[in-house]
């Protein structure tokens, strides 16, 4: 099972990764140890995360860092970065595991067309299984990944409402306020909804950061 949670999008990343040469990127010891051997870097709950793909995501990050003008082999950089996504990871199953407990379900429409969107991208469904073949799964494990993900998105809805997220007229007022005492702005109509969505996120992600500290803090995790 190779599903962690991550935003769609990230699914047409992973599917390109293997079309790029980036043999420079995987010339160490976190690669060159072979997954067969070690199939699994870490456990959560008895659920386990495969090396493979774990690879693969630090290929991605380490990529993200080089392009962003960082030195993804920074002895420092390169701890941070293995530790963020694993971590993430680690993250990603948690709130799987936390969903799946909640009987969340998601119509299998919602899953046909997100695979037609995808193999609209690749032209065929022939396509698509062979880039995913390359990567290592399959177009089964592809359907049961988009499953895990918009069930999580569903279960983190559902939480959102339960801990009732709401942004307040005061709270984007104090913002725009605080923005427009240091420069030029446009009127507070104008940039109202871009507030309300920024402030919005920013009380997601503290939520989703203490669900995933009482979670963490009940799960057994294991990290090889």
């Amino acid at each position: 099972m190779k599903f962690y949670y991550l935003p769609l999008f990230f699914l047409a990343i992973v599917l390109l990764s293997a079309c790029n040469n980036n043999a420079h990127l995987t010339d160490d010891a976190i690669f060159n140890k072979d997954v067969s051997v070690h199939p699994v870097i870490a456990t959560v709950n008895g659920e386990d995360i495969d090396r493979a793909f774990f690879q693969k995501n630090l290929l991605n990050a380490r990529q993200n860092a080089l392009a962003q003008g960082s030195d993804p082999f920074n002895v420092t950089v390169n701890a941070d970065i293995r530790t963020e996504v694993l971590d993430q990871m680690v993250n990603n199953v948690l709130l799987a595991q936390a969903a799946e407990s909640d009987d969340i379900t998601v119509e299998d429409t919602v899953i046909d067309e997100q695979v037609e969107a995808l193999i609209a991208q690749y032209e065929t469904k022939e396509a698509l299984e062979k880039q995913l073949q390359i990567n290592g799964s399959s177009f089964e494990e592809l359907q049961e990944d988009l499953r895990r993900t918009h069930t999580v998105e569903l279960f983190l809805e559902h939480y959102f409402e339960e801990v009732g997220i709401v942004v307040s007229e005061v709270e984007m007022q104090t913002v725009y306020n605080e923005a427009a005492a240091e420069q030029e702005v446009p009127t507070f109509d104008e940039v109202k909804a871009q507030i309300e969505q920024q402030l919005l996120q920013q009380k997601q992600h503290t939520a989703v950061t203490s669900l995933l500290e009482v979670l963490r803090a009940k799960a057994e995790i294991n990290k090889f």
